[in-house]
């Protein structure tokens, strides 16, 4: 006599492969959470070589008495990342200008070995790394601000210009530290990397 599977045994077949393939899925967004972080990280320690290279050479460009021993400003940053503007007190010529990444809206030759891909976090589509610019701030002295916060927790990487005192620093020069921040996805921690100058 030929006999089949009981419903029984087919129901439990079915929740046992159920639970294995919850299993995998469970594990398989760990790991890409995890390659995630990683993309960060990597993002991160790039963009604070290029900044100590900004601070060890100046920006090549800027003409306003040399950037050297200085990270870049709020206001210069906003020239960097943000729509293309280049201002012409920045420049000598339209023909440097021209050639400069604030003008194609590119951070290669004012921050050298930073590329799009490591100012493009992971599941984001463009730049990036944003900067409080004109925000305003309950305590001068603390790093996480809500725009801040508001930033990380979208995914961003966040670039804090700071003086020696830790505040906010918009110049062009005397920005003598700074802060990258970013939020990591399997801890929800908030890394902060300081600049190797720090005092």
């Amino acid at each position: 006599m030929n006999r089949g599977f009981s419903i029984v045994e087919v129901l439990v077949t079915l929740i046992v492969i159920g639970i294995l393939l919850g299993l995998g899925t469970v594990g398989l967004r760990a790991s890409l959470a995890n390659a995630r972080d990683a993309e960060r990280q990597a993002d991160i320690e790039v963009i604070a070589r290029g900044l100590e290279a900004y601070y060890d050479r100046g920006n090549p460009y800027y003409i306003a008495g040399g950037t050297k021993g200085s990270y870049p400003g709020s206001n210069m940053v906003v020239s960097i990342n943000k729509d293309g503007w280049c201002p012409g007190t920045i420049f000598p010529d339209a023909g440097q200008a021209a050639k400069y990444s604030a003008c194609k809206d590119y951070w290669s030759d004012a921050l050298p070995g930073v590329t799009q891909a490591a100012l493009t976090p992971p599941g984001k589509s463009g730049k990036g790394l944003s900067n409080p610019w004109l925000q305003p701030e309950s305590n001068p002295l603390q790093i996480m601000m809500p725009a801040i916060t508001a930033a990380i927790n979208d995914g961003y990487y966040v670039y804090k210009a700071m003086s020696d005192s830790d505040q906010h620093c918009y110049d062009d020069t005397g920005c003598t530290r700074y802060a990258l921040i970013y939020k990591k996805e399997t801890t929800d921690e908030v890394v902060i990397v300081r600049s190797k100058h720090q005092q």
